[in-house]
C-alpha cells in the first residue's frame, strides 16, 4: 500500500482534532468521529487500514460511528439526568419526517432478518448498514451545538478541498495516484479514467463535493473565500465526468440564484434569460455539428450506464418485485439472492453484475422495492418528500438561510437517486443525516431561547 495513505489517514487525524479543539463542542468525541469519519470513510476501508474483529466483520469507519451513537443515545440521558437530578425538559423538535424514515428502517431490517437470520455476522452488517441513518441522525440531534457545527463544516470543506486538488491531479498527472479501490476506476473518454479524489467513486466524490458547495454557499463564507472555494469545487465536479453530478449542481446553482439568493430581481430575469439562450443554442449546436457521431460521445453512450440498459434494468426490478406477495411485502434481501442472480444475469449477461460485485438496478427506488418491498419504499419517498420540505417551511418561518442546506442537499439526493442506487448509508446520506441533526438542534436552541425571553418578560 502506498504511503500517501497513512500520511493521509495521520494527516486527517490531526485535523479532526485540531477542528473539535478550535471549536469546543459539548461532546467533543462525538464530534472527533464524525469530522474523522468525514475525511476516511472510504480510505480506512481498505485492506491493510481497516480494522478486523475476529475475522467475522470489520470495523470500518461508519459502523464504528454508528456502534458509538447507539452507546451515546442509551447512555447521555442517564449522565444528564444525574447530573440535573431531575428529569430532561428541553424542548425537543420532532419533525413528522422522523415517523417516515425510522418505519423505513424498520422494514428494511425486517426484510435483512428474514434472509440473513442464518448468518448472525452477516445480519449484523446489515442491521448497522441500513440502521446507520437513523442513529446516526439521533445522536447528532442530541449531541450538536455550535461548536459541532464549526467542526463539521470545517471537516467537510478541508475533504472536498483536499478531494478536488487529488482529483486535479488524477487528471492531469498520475491517473493512479490515490485510486482507493483501482477495481472501481471508470473511464471518462479519450483513455481517461474520471477522478475519485479521496473517495471509492466518482459519484461519492463528486456529491461529497456538492454537499461542501451547499454548505458554503449559506453559512459565514464570503468573499473571496467563498468565491475561490465555490470555483474549485465546481471543478472537482466537473472532473468527475459524472452526468447526474452535473444536472444535481446545475438545478442547485440555478435554484439557488433565482430563488435562494438576495440577488435583486433584474439579475434573476438576466440569469434566466441567459441560460435559456444558452441551453437553446447549446442543444441546435450539438445536434448539427455531429456530437454525437463522435468517437468521444459514443463511448460515453455506449459505456455501462447506456439508459437503453438502465430501462432495461428498471422493467426486470418492476416484473420480478411484483411476481409475488412475499416479494411484494418483504423484497427479496441483498445482492446475495439467487433472485437477484437470476433476474439481474438475464439483463445484462454479465456474471460481476449478477454476482452484486459492480452495477446494480440504478435507481434507489426500484432497489428498495426489489429489496425490502412495497411498505418500505412507500415510507422511504414519503421521508424524501416531506425532508426537504420541512427545511424549506423553516427556512419561510425563520429567515435563517441554513435550513437551506439540508433542503437543497434532500433534493439532489432526490434527484441523483433517480439513475443511481445510494441508499441513505453512503457518504451522500450519512452527509444528510448530519447536516440536518445539526440545523435542527439549531431550532431547538431557538425555540428554547425564544421561550426563556418570553418568560422573562411574563415574569
Amino acid at each position: 500500500m502506498a504511503s500517501y495513505f497513512y500520511i493521509y489517514m495521520a494527516l486527517s487525524f490531526c485535523l479532526s482534532i485540531f477542528f473539535v479543539k478550535k471549536a469546543k463542542p459539548e461532546y467533543p468525541l462525538l464530534t472527533f468521529l464524525v469530522c474523522f469519519w468525514l475525511f476516511v470513510g472510504d480510505v480506512a476501508n481498505m485492506e491493510g487500514l481497516k480494522i478486523s474483529v475476529g475475522g467475522a466483520f470489520d470495523l470500518q469507519p461508519l459502523r464504528v460511528l454508528f456502534l458509538f451513537s447507539v452507546v451515546f443515545l442509551i447512555v447521555d440521558p442517564f449522565i444528564k439526568q444525574y447530573k440535573k437530578k431531575i428529569a430532561e425538559s428541553e424542548y425537543r423538535v420532532q419533525p413528522r419526517y422522523e415517523t417516515y424514515v425510522i418505519a423505513f428502517t424498520v422494514l428494511s431490517c425486517i426484510s435483512y432478518t428474514i434472509y440473513s437470520r442464518s448468518d448472525p455476522a452477516k445480519l449484523f452488517v446489515a442491521i448497522t448498514t441500513v440502521g446507520a441513518f437513523v442513529v446516526i441522525y439521533f445522536a447528532v440531534k442530541r449531541g450538536a451545538d455550535e461548536g459541532m457545527k464549526q467542526a463539521v463544516k470545517l471537516s467537510l470543506v478541508s475533504v472536498a478541498v483536499i478531494s478536488t486538488l487529488v482529483a486535479i491531479y488524477q487528471l492531469v498527472g498520475d491517473q493512479s495516484f490515490f485510486r482507493v479501490y483501482p477495481d472501481y476506476s471508470r473511464s471518462a473518454f479519450g483513455g481517461l479514467l474520471r477522478s475519485t479524489g479521496v473517495f471509492r467513486d466518482d459519484y461519492i466524490h463528486s456529491y461529497v463535493v456538492f454537499c461542501a458547495l451547499v454548505w458554503i454557499s449559506f453559512t459565514d463564507f464570503t468573499g473571496i473565500k467563498k468565491r475561490i472555494l465555490s470555483t474549485l469545487f465546481l471543478i472537482g465536479i466537473f472532473i468527475a465526468f459524472m452526468r447526474m453530478g452535473y444536472v444535481v449542481t446545475a438545478f442547485f446553482v440555478a435554484h439557488a440564484i433565482i430563488y435562494a439568493s438576495n440577488v435583486n430581481l433584474k439579475l434573476k430575469v438576466l440569469v434566466i434569460t441567459l441560460s435559456a439562450i444558452i441551453g437553446v443554442f447549446a442543444i441546435f449546436l450539438i445536434l448539427g455539428s455531429g456530437v454525437m457521431e463522435s468517437s468521444v460521445a459514443q463511448e460515453r453512450m455506449m459505456d455501462e450506464g447506456t439508459m437503453e440498459l438502465r430501462f432495461e434494468l428498471y422493467q426486470k426490478a418492476i416484473e420480478v418485485s411484483f411476481s409475488d406477495i412475499h416479494g411484494i411485502i418483504f423484497g427479496y434481501g441483498g445482492t446475495e439472492s439467487p433472485v437477484y442472480y437470476n433476474a439481474m444475469y438475464e439483463v445484462t449477461g454479465n456474471q460481476a453484475w449478477a454476482l452484486g460485485e459492480r452495477g446494480g438496478w440504478h435507481n434507489l427506488f426500484l432497489e428498495v422495492l426489489f429489496f425490502n418491498g412495497l411498505p418500505a419504499v412507500i415510507f422511504l419517498l414519503i421521508f424524501l418528500i416531506a425532508f426537504p420540505k420541512y427545511y424549506l417551511h423553516l427556512k419561510n418561518i425563520t429567515g435563517n438561510a441554513e435550513y437551506y442546506i439540508p433542503f437543497y442537499l434532500g433534493i439532489g439526493y432526490i434527484i441523483a437517486n433517480l439513475t443511481l442506487g445510494l441508499g441513505l448509508e453512503t457518504n451522500f446520506g450519512i452527509i444528510i443525516a448530519i447536516s440536518a441533526a445539526i440545523m435542527l438542534k439549531n431550532r431547538e436552541n431557538q425555540i428554547k431561547l425564544e421561550n426563556s425571553y418570553a418568560n422573562k418578560n411574563y415574569a
